[in-house]
Order: structure tokens, then sequence, then C-alpha cells
């Protein structure tokens, strides 16, 4: 809840910014984040952390969420390294989103997403997404300075999953 307070404060201070901004600059914005957006998905499709590397900030103060825990940008790439490393495959779809333009050098992008994993065993898993990243244009690049990400299982468990087996 204080990360939502603090991300509505961040929109509300940059959202003044945007006044100022004509169409075809939030549109701009809007274009350049979601090359960025498609970069980071075809990277995660490919099962690589290449964009992560690439376009997650660098300051060691940034923290990046995943179910609510913290991770700095080394730990979240170390994360993903390990989470990619028994699957086959997996496939991304964006189900809905929003790219919400606060000012020329920053913008929200929230998501509704799926993913639906191949395990290199044959095991097939899917998730539910919910995505919350704020991009910022720090010297001319743009970076994430704060990621949001919440999941459930898409898929019920299987009996041999399941803690509430009938015994």
């Amino acid at each position: 809840m204080k990360y939502l307070i603090i991300l509505l404060l961040l929109m509300a201070v940059f959202g003044c910014s945007r006044k100022g901004m004509t169409l075809e600059q939030v549109q701009s914005v809007k274009l350049e984040v979601q090359a960025l957006l498609d970069t980071f998905i075809t990277s995660a499709q490919k099962l690589e952390t290449t964009a992560m590397e690439q376009y997650l900030g660098d300051d060691p103060q940034l923290r990046f969420y995943i179910q609510g825990k913290a991770y700095r940008k080394a730990e979240l790439i170390s994360l993903f390294k390990e989470l990619y490393a028994p699957l086959e495959s997996q496939k991304l779809q964006v189900i809905e989103q929003k790219i919400t333009v606060l000012s020329p050098e920053a913008a929200v992008w929230t998501a509704i997403a799926s993913s639906l994993q191949t395990k290199k065993d044959g095991g097939v898993g899917a998730l539910n997404l919910t995505e919350t990243w704020l991009w910022q244009k720090l010297e001319d690049k743009w970076v994430v300075t704060h990621y949001h990400e919440s999941f459930r299982d898409a898929l019920p468990p299987q009996p041999e999953d399941s803690a509430f087996q009938q015994s």
C-alpha cells in the first residue's frame, strides 16, 4: 500500500507537467515506451534477461518488487535466470495495458498479462500477471525505476500439487 501511495504521488507531481505537452508529444512518449516494452517481451519470450540488464535502473537504491518482495537489479536478474532455467519456452500475452504519460521524461505502464510456460520436462504452467512499471528518461535514456509484478496461477493445481489433498 505504501508503494501505491508513493506511485500515486509521483503521478500527481509528474502529471502536472504533462498539461503543457501536446498530443503529439504524449503519443511520441507512448510509442517510445511501447517499443521498449516490446523489447522486454521479446527478451522474456526468448528466456533471456538482456532487456532487464539494459533497461532496469542502475541506482543501487532502486528496488523492484515481485509478490511484495523487494529485489535490487542484480537480484532480480538472477531470480529470472533461475526461473527461466527449467523452461523450454514461454509465451507472454498482454491482455490489457495502459501507458500513462506523466511528463516528457516519465511514463507509467500498467498491464494485465498471461504467461504460458512449457518446461524442459514437458510440464506446462500458466500465470496471470499484473504489472506496474515506472519509466523515466535519465540522461537521455529510458530506464525502469520502479517495477511491481503480482501473479497467481492461471490453472488450478493438479491433485499431486495440492496442499489440500484428501486423506
